[in-house]
């Protein structure tokens, strides 16, 4: 009777962290084909006639904004993926002299407070004309401020490498960058695949830093929704049906995302985790 009654508290404890975690989709999906008047008057039940011209307007707000989205994402991961692994390999494989040095400083970085340097980062990218408002206004920033964590976990998973395989390899004649590319990196592969999903996520929900260095035809799609957020100014409230639309369709890659990377990233996250 005591293991009967405690696996039905697990399962009640498991269906409300269930329904909590599923409510507040309901509540956008359910609130994404109201009008105003029915936001208004009930924001927790179905409507009785669905507004999907909120789906419209924000596919027309956010459409361009996604793309840009998504440039800078894969664009800025690629960076983080490739300038991680080689000082990752250089820490883990390699150690040259002095490596514990420049290992620590970089470790250090991760005790900064992003905000901090928000704005010495903004006045540097001020002063670049070329990169003014463009993409890369936000791929080098995001690329630079990602290096200090993705170095620390891919030279965990490259230490966990067995030494063998690699002097094997330097014995056959492999330089560093073919034994990086054709021994290490396969290996690390799942560890790979959590370290992109991960700064995939942080620079498509990042809204400071694109807020202020992009310009209205490089916005993004976190500056985007604001159109629908209203502006205290001119006394203009809240579109809420087109902005939880909005909301829905921006979570749209993400969603793809994990379903074509989830089990390469909780692999990635569990091998990490044994290493600990």
């Amino acid at each position: 009777m005591s293991h009967r009654i405690a696996a039905a508290s697990r399962h009640g404890i498991l269906a409300i962290l269930v329904f909590a975690s599923l409510f507040p989709i309901y509540y956008l999906i359910v609130n994404s084909v109201k009008d105003p008047a029915q936001f208004g008057a009930d924001q927790w039940l179905p409507p009785a006639s669905l507004t999907w011209a909120n789906w419209s307007r924000a596919s027309d707000v956010i459409s361009g904004p996604i793309l840009n989205t998504i440039i800078i994402a894969l664009v800025g991961t690629t960076l983080i993926i490739v300038l991680a692994a080689l000082a990752a390999y250089a820490f883990a494989i390699i150690k040259f002299p002095g490596w514990k040095i420049f290992y620590w400083l970089t470790f250090g970085l991760l005790l900064v407070p992003s905000f901090l340097l928000l704005i010495p980062l903004y006045l540097q990218i001020s002063r670049l004309e070329v990169i003014d408002g463009g993409y890369f206004a936000v791929i080098l920033p995001s690329a630079a401020a990602g290096q200090a964590f993705s170095i620390f976990v891919l030279k965990a998973a490259f230490e966990e490498i067995p030494q063998d395989m690699i002097d094997s390899a330097r014995v056959d004649g492999a330089g560093e960058f073919r034994v990086l590319l054709n021994i290490v990196a396969p290996l690390a592969r799942p560890v790979f695949a959590s370290v992109a999903v991960i700064q995939i996520v942080a620079m498509w929900n990042d809204y400071l830093l694109p807020s202020l260095v992009l310009d209205a035809a490089h916005r993004t799609v976190s500056v985007a929704l604001v159109a629908f957020t209203g502006n205290p100014s001119n006394d203009s409230s809240a579109d809420f049906g087109p902005l939880m639309a909005g909301y829905l369709l921006s979570a749209v890659p993400l969603i793809v995302l994990f379903a074509f990377s989830m089990r390469s990233y909780i692999q990635g996250l569990t091998s990490g985790a044994s290493k600990l």
